[in-house]
């Protein structure tokens, strides 16, 4: 029903998803499910950076909102390799980098659940005054 909302239930996709491929071990079948459970936790995520950006940002300052999380995703999609890479060098087996994804997973959701807010106390501008529609409405919208 709302953007905090739609973000709480992607992380805990996430979540699950980067535990289901700890525990799938060598169990290739469910590695690809908890895979797929995070690739699928991005939508809505990726979803709603404009939402939020227009609760918390001046309409001046909203295009720079956007593109940050907008450039930061690919960053996040290109830091893994090397990360990784230098992880299995240094003698850590793939076991061992999908446990720290999954508590990383773990503690950015925590934080995220303790810090989190709707919108700002003061509006940022008369859009974020309007109710919002809901992401999944419009994720439904682009799905049809």
């Amino acid at each position: 029903k709302s953007v905090m909302w739609t973000q709480i239930a992607s992380g805990f996709i996430l979540l699950v998803g980067s535990w289901m491929k700890y525990i799938a071990g060598p169990n290739y079948t469910w590695l690809m499910v908890g895979q797929t459970l995070t690739a699928i936790s991005q939508v809505p995520t990726v979803c709603s950076i404009t939402p939020i950006a227009m609760r918390w940002f001046p309409e001046e300052e909203q295009g720079v909102a956007i593109a940050i999380p907008f450039v930061l995703n690919y960053v996040a999609s290109a830091l893994p390799f090397p990360i990784e890479t230098a992880i299995v060098n240094h003698g850590l087996t793939i076991p061992d980098l999908n446990l720290f994804m999954a508590i990383l997973a773990s503690v950015s959701m925590l934080l995220f659940i303790l810090f989190m807010r709707e919108r700002p106390k003061t509006p940022a501008n008369l859009l974020s005054t309007i109710a919002p529609r809901p992401v999944l409405k419009d994720i439904k919208c682009l799905a049809t």
